[in-house]
């Protein structure tokens, strides 16, 4: 049309609304958000590290995917909605000062604090000394002693050896499993000897301030206190019900606190009789770990894969129980439930940072790591794509998952 229209046209043709043409303008907006949101994030200095917040919706469909049958679609929302606030890291780099220990089973890794990855050779597993200076090492032939560059220090030829533990705070003593055995070397591997039998499959626990008293667990589900050199038992528990899962002191030896499939429980072995708290956990419990300030015990519960079925059974009466949940307890009160940090997301091996307050705990099918902030506001820091930085470093994925085996000291 070649003709100009005249002014009244144009305004009457400018006030004519297309329908639906206000929500059409809408949905476009809400299109071009997500799509800028999707986007690549704006270059940052390389002084300053790259901070993404995680996606509301990416945790909304796991926590869909991963929730047990039973749980309804209101909990799961609540779950995805929480008040906990989620960054991404610089890659492998640790929120707070130490170094972290790392294996599967191809080898050793130690991860800086600022992300630097180093092998330490082929073992399988790992333990720092009370100051970081050594660790010692298992494979499935052997236990020996290296220093942080990986040089050996000593080597003992025995068999399917695992969870080995130094003596705190002097480092004189190793303690480690042979198969079912428990045994004890010197810190400079002499006088390697036998110290008791058909143990359970958890580490054993040197006692603070005690002259090499050891706490294990038996098959039975028995806590026994030994002397490590000369064997004398100094005190036993009654049988637990459930899967042992950790034994571990408070930093004064006064307190010994064991967790199993089935709860957790406080000691005082120093009482006659010795008193016994059983702190009131949500089960079945997976893993645990207790802080090194003696305070914090993180519990992670919950089925979270066909593996777990059959503890899942256990809690068949309550199903929220069997959702995988990570919880912290506060030892110093006991009788308080512990507080649910994370929930419908299947993490594990749950490792104390030196200061005690940063969590990490590892979401292996998904390969990043969630440091969770265990004082203060809930706050949380992912990493993602941990093995793939790893092989970057000489690592190698394909060897299974990797295992947490500590967090030191700074150097």
């Amino acid at each position: 049309m070649s003709e100009r229209l005249d002014p009244s046209a144009r305004r009457a043709l400018r006030a004519v609304r297309v329908p639906d043409e206000v929500c059409a303008q809408e949905r476009a907006w809400a299109t071009v958000r997500a799509a800028y949101r999707e986007g690549p994030a704006p270059a940052r200095s390389r002084s300053r590290p790259r901070v993404l917040v995680l996606p509301v919706v990416a945790v909304l469909v796991t926590a869909i995917a991963l929730t047990p049958a039973g749980a309804t679609v209101t909990r799961i929302i609540n779950r995805a909605l929480a008040p906990v606030h989620v960054s991404r890291a610089v890659a492998l780099s640790l929120p707070t000062a130490g170094r972290l220990l790392l294996s599967n089973a191809l080898g050793t890794w130690v991860v800086s604090t600022h992300g630097s990855v180093r092998r330490l050779g082929p073992w399988t597993q790992a333990n720092w000394s009370p100051r970081g200076k050594y660790l010692a090492v298992a494979s499935a032939g052997a236990l020996a002693a290296i220093d942080p560059t990986g040089k050996l220090a000593w080597r003992l030829p025995e068999r399917a050896v695992s969870d080995p533990t130094w003596y705190r705070p002097t480092g004189y003593r190793v303690a480690y499993r042979s198969g079912a055995n428990l045994r004890e070397v010197t810190g400079s591997g002499r006088g390697d000897h036998l110290l008791a039998t058909h143990v359970a499959p958890i580490a054993p626990a040197w006692r603070p301030g005690h002259a090499f008293q050891l706490a294990y667990v038996t098959r039975r589900g028995v806590v026994i206190i030994r002397g490590g050199d000369t064997g004398v038992v100094v005190w036993r528990s009654g049988p637990h019900p459930g899967r042992p899962v950790a034994l571990t002191w408070s930093p004064t030896g006064t307190r010994l606190v064991l967790v199993t499939s089935a709860g957790a429980w406080l000691y005082l072995p120093g009482q006659a009789p010795a008193l016994r708290i059983r702190v009131p956990v949500r089960g079945p419990v997976l893993d645990a770990a207790a802080s090194p300030d003696g305070r914090w015990l993180a519990l992670v519960s919950g089925a979270t894969g066909p593996a777990d079925t059959a503890r899942a059974d256990t809690a068949s009466a309550h199903p929220a129980a069997s959702a995988p949940q990570l919880q912290i307890a506060d030892l110093t009160r006991p009788a308080r439930p512990p507080r649910t940090v994370l929930s419908g997301i299947p993490v594990s091996q749950p490792t104390w940072a030196p200061d005690s307050r940063w969590l990490l705990v590892a979401w292996s099918a998904a390969d990043q790591w969630w440091f969770v902030r265990a004082t203060g506001g809930p706050h949380v820091v992912a990493e993602s794509r941990v093995e793939v930085a790893l092989g970057r470093q000489g690592a190698v994925s394909s060897a299974g998952p990797l295992r947490l085996d500590g967090w030191c000291c700074a150097p």
